[in-house]
Formats: C-alpha cells, sequence, structure tokens
C-alpha cells in the first residue's frame, strides 16, 4: 500500500510540474508547436558540451573539496 501511494505522489507532482510549465504557454497563447520548439531550444542549451563539461569540473571540484574536508576533519579531531 505505501509503494502505490508513493507513486500516486510522484504521478501528482509531475501532473503540478506539467501545469506550472503549460499555463503560461496557454495564457499567452501559444500553440503546442511554439512550445515544443522551446521545449527543443532549451534542451540543445542545457545539453551543450560547453555547460556540460563545466558542470563536470564543478563536480570534480565539488568531490575533491568534500574529500580534502573529510580528511582535515579526521586528522584534527
Amino acid at each position: 500500500m505505501k509503494a502505490f501511494r508513493i507513486k500516486q505522489n510522484i504521478v501528482g507532482a509531475l501532473g503540478i510540474a506539467a501545469m506550472l510549465v503549460f499555463q503560461p504557454a496557454m495564457a499567452a497563447g501559444l500553440d503546442g508547436v511554439q512550445v515544443l520548439d522551446g521545449f527543443r531550444e532549451l534542451v540543445g542549451y542545457v545539453g551543450s558540451p560547453f555547460l556540460l563539461g563545466g558542470a563536470w569540473i564543478a563536480v570534480k571540484i565539488t568531490l575533491i573539496a568534500m574529500a580534502m574536508g573529510l580528511f582535515s576533519a579526521s586528522v584534527l579531531r
């Protein structure tokens, strides 16, 4: 029963997210093709190699900083 409730919450959250995404488009009078073109442009921007490379560098910096912090905290303790 608990798994069903979790799935129900996920479906509800996705529904709310869809309403928040599409409501401004509907209010502006855009048709579906214009909305999908906007999503394609967004996906193309977010999936660019330049931004993905920068995100990977940020992940590496974060992991190195966490390792250094963990090491220094264990030594100083």
